[in-house]
Order: structure tokens, then sequence, then C-alpha cells
């Protein structure tokens, strides 16, 4: 861990696609991919973690900023516990068999510029939890999930300006006990994402796991 205000920094490779890549090739329950327990003062980036139950698993921590990926992984992608004052910025979760981002009596947590892509559970759970989260792509896919999922009346979900996708039988959100079907449901019956929209990105091949934009430029721009 780092100290107040000096920050340890841990960053893989910048020269490959998905960074420095970390294979736990074991997904048997409690096998992680990372697990950070009461770390403090962390910044971590361009670091792939996938092979193993958990991605990335953080308890008792806070005040880090993870900028990392949880491909392919048995259970939830990033699963955050009793922690506080965590970044996902930049992070990604993507085909796992459990949830894009679990969050489990923690605050003050941020989701911005992320992805939680094909992954079959909910992208983002709350349990006891409170979260920002802008400027993200969020996907839901299956029955009984959605982009929003929260399991008690004390989660608090503050979202906006980012694209949710929903391909049915999937819905926007469950917050508390009540559910919001489509994307305009949970705009105007919740007030969240009141700014988001719901579009296809065009990536230039999710399937293989390239999510840089097709448009030659840089931004959407028709025929580039």
């Amino acid at each position: 861990s780092g100290l107040t205000g000096q920050v340890v920094r841990l960053q893989g490779s910048t020269n490959a696609a998905l960074g420095s890549v970390i294979n736990r090739g074991n997904t048997n329950a409690g096998s992680l991919g990372l697990q950070m327990t009461d770390a403090r003062w962390l910044a971590l980036s361009n670091l792939t973690f996938r092979g193993g139950y958990v991605g990335v698993s953080v308890t008792n921590s806070s005040d880090l900023s993870l900028a990392v990926r949880a491909w392919s992984n048995a259970s939830d992608g990033v699963l955050i516990g009793r922690s506080t004052n965590i970044a996902l910025s930049r992070a990604s979760s993507v085909a796992n068999q459990g949830r894009g981002f679990s969050l489990i009596s923690s605050t003050n947590l941020l989701l911005e510029h992320a992805l939680a892509w094909s992954n079959a559970g909910s992208a983002v759970y709350l349990n006891a939890s409170q979260i920002k989260v802008t400027n993200s792509i969020l996907t839901a896919h299956a029955s009984g999930r959605y982009i929003y999922e929260s399991a008690t009346t004390n989660d608090t979900v503050r979202a906006d300006y980012n694209n949710v996708l929903i391909t049915a039988p999937a819905q926007a959100a469950l917050l508390g006990s009540r559910v919001h079907r489509f994307l305009i449901n949970l705009q105007n019956e919740a007030g969240v994402d009141v700014r988001s929209l719901s579009h296809a990105p065009d990536f230039a091949d999710a399937a293989a796991g390239d999510f840089h934009l097709k448009s030659t430029v840089g931004r959407w721009v028709p025929g580039l």
C-alpha cells in the first residue's frame, strides 16, 4: 500500500492490446485473479485478469484507482466488499459467467469510461452500496438480469451520460423492489441515466475483444 497522498502505481505492459495478462488457470470457487485486502493508495493499470473464479477481488480497502480488465472468469469480473473511495476508471469486465461489477457494503465508488460487456449476470450489482456511473457502456442480455441490480433499499445509483444496451429478456434496472423495464422507464421513474442513450457502440471487433471504435478518426462519424 501507499501512504495518504503518496500513491504506489503498478502498471502492466503498454504495448500489448490487453496489457499484461494474468491467467489464473483455476476456476474453482475461491480462486482469484487478483486479491486486494486492506489496501490503500494504490493505482493499477494495463493489467488483465482472466481464468479465475473472480477476476479482481477488493476487500476492506480504500483510495484505489483500478484501470484493470477482468475477462472470462467463472463468476464475477470485479467484486468489491467493505471498501470506499474506489475509482474504476477505464476498467472493463467482459465475458464473465457472473456479474460485471459486484459491490457489497461499499461506498463512494466511481465507474467511469468503463465497459461491462457480454457478462452472464447483471452489469452492476449493489448490496448496501453506493456508486456513480458515467461515460460507460453497460450491457445486460439474459432473463432476470439488469444493467443495475440493487439488493436493498439502502443502495444508491447515480448514473448519467452512459450507453445502456438491454437485450430482451433483460431489463434496465431492479432498484430496491421495483423493476424498470426499459431505459425510458429508468429515466422517468427513477431519474437515473436521464441523459444516457441506448445505441450499438459500433466496436471494431467486440467478438475478438477489440473494443476500439470502428471510426478511423477516434469518434463516431458516418462512413469513417
